[in-house]
């Protein structure tokens, strides 16, 4: 009789799985033989072969805003390093774990570095921080894997800063104040929004019950007050979009009897038919009349109605009057050619740009032209005249006819370029401001806005967030 085979070993039955399986053989001497083969081990898995997959949302009642998706943070709540909660907010997070032969998953939330109990033994945990400031969550997640005798420990930390309320304050100054007319004012405000940004602000000027907008910033120097008393508030926008109101000031200007000054349009300006033409000044008590007819009370205004030719724009203060002539000319229209031209001579295109002259072009009624060191030019008006423009003078056609020469250096300053860092830093400046205009303009109606330039600001602004008017350039002064 054949030995049945026993080719294992008992070292080697203890340190490898193996199976045996029973065969019938039926050869020519009848005999029954056991066969036996060994099955090969599952490879060990270690944390790399496994991906915790984490999602967040910080929750307000209906309103969820997601600050992790597939661990890639979004949204506004990242600042720096840590996820902001807004106070009286829940922040949701829910976690996943893929990878081969998962045979149990058990999780653990804490707050590191504190000695409350678990937040959560579950794949999700809610967290909510009454009280602002920065703190750790910590998961753990012990995955029992199949064929495997260790389990494997999965962890993850996540930083989170509890905010402080959405509020804005005023910071410069803190209490009523009077300055002398004219004298500028710089005025700071700080804040957040409940994310831990800094909100745009808004400074809102109210006078004898009008409201206008001063300007915008943190940061804003300025002498637009009117006499009296000037009630200052800063405004803003919360994370949710809800207006934020800082506490009123108030900034005493006395009465100092000062004439009124017209700021627009500067005398003998000349505007285009149908072109918006500001009218706009300074002085206390102020009534507008355009060619003799009543126009609005203080403030300023824009008109497009205007017929051409001359008009006359009068300004009567509490202290004086004050006035200003201008023309509506037609484009086409022209008052000189230039029929000889040496060396350089430029012309105003707009206050501060200035295109150079050719010969043979004529000169539109109101032209303003100077002339380089090594320039000269011949006008040749149409009733006739020759005027002779020598070499670093200066000549603005009158719309009436003729010429007025040795202008006022002010008519001839040149345009300021800045560096291109100055920019930059003007844009970055602006960038936040617009991306916030249309939320401002849903919950903040302006009454009467002025400007410098007498525009309707709010109906300007109203349109921007529309998209019924774009802005194609930005003049830096």
């Amino acid at each position: 009789m054949l030995p049945v085979p026993n080719a294992i070993h008992q070292s080697q039955r203890q340190s490898r799985a193996f199976s045996c399986k029973i065969r019938l053989l039926v050869p020519w001497f009848g005999l029954l033989l056991f066969g036996c083969t060994a099955s090969q081990p599952h490879p060990p898995l270690g944390p790399g072969d496994f991906q915790l997959e984490l999602d967040g949302k910080m929750v307000k009642g209906a309103k969820t805003l997601p600050f992790l998706v597939a661990n890639q943070a979004v949204g506004p709540n990242l600042r720096g390093e840590f996820f902001f909660l807004a106070p009286g907010t829940l922040g949701q997070l829910k976690a996943k774990v893929e990878g081969p032969r998962v045979g149990g998953l058990a999780y653990r939330w804490s707050i590191q570095g504190e000695s409350a109990p678990v937040l959560s033994n579950l794949a999700e945990v809610q967290l909510q921080r009454p009280n602002p400031g920065p703190f750790t969550l910590a998961l753990a997640v012990t995955v029992e894997v199949t064929g495997q005798t260790e389990p494997i420990l999965l962890e993850r930390n996540l930083k989170f800063f509890g905010s402080g309320p959405a509020e804005v304050k005023l910071l410069n100054p803190t209490e009523d104040t009077v300055v002398e007319p004219g004298a500028p004012v710089t005025l700071r405000a700080g804040g957040s929004d409940g994310l831990g940004r800094a909100p745009v602000v808004v400074w809102v000027v109210k006078n004898q019950n009008r409201r206008r907008v001063l300007g915008f910033g943190e940061t804003l120097k300025t002498n637009l007050f009117e006499t009296g008393y000037n009630q200052i508030t800063a405004l803003g926008l919360d994370w949710e979009g809800n207006e934020l109101q800082s506490t009123a000031i108030g900034i005493l200007v006395p009465d100092r009897k000062q004439p009124p000054q017209i700021l627009a349009p500067l005398p003998q300006r000349v505007f285009e038919p149908g072109k918006p033409v500001v009218l706009f000044a300074n002085g206390s008590g102020l009534s507008y009349r355009i060619d003799g007819e009543p126009a609005q009370t203080g403030g300023g205004a824009v008109r497009m109605d205007l017929s051409p030719g001359e008009h006359l724009f009068a300004v009567e203060g509490t202290y004086g009057k004050v006035e200003a002539k201008f023309f509506i000319v037609s484009k086409d229209q022209w008052a000189a050619e230039v029929v000889a031209l040496q060396g350089k001579v430029l012309r105003q295109v707009r206050p501060g740009q200035w295109d150079p002259v050719a010969p043979f072009d004529r000169l539109p009624p109101g032209s303003v032209l100077k002339a380089e060191s090594d320039g000269s030019a011949e006008l040749q008006f149409k009733e006739g005249q020759v005027y002779r423009l020598r070499p670093k003078g200066s000549v603005r056609l009158l719309p009436q006819g003729g010429w007025q020469d040795n202008l006022d250096p002010k008519d001839l300053e040149t345009l300021r370029i800045l560096e291109t860092a100055q920019l930059q830093e003007t844009l970055d400046r602006l960038r936040p401001f617009v991306e916030q205009l249309p939320g401002l303009l849903e919950r903040y109606r302006v009454q009467e806005v002025e400007a410098l330039d007498g525009g309707q600001v709010d109906v300007i602004l109203k349109k921007l967030a529309t998209g019924e008017l774009n802005i194609e350039e930005v003049i830096l002064q």
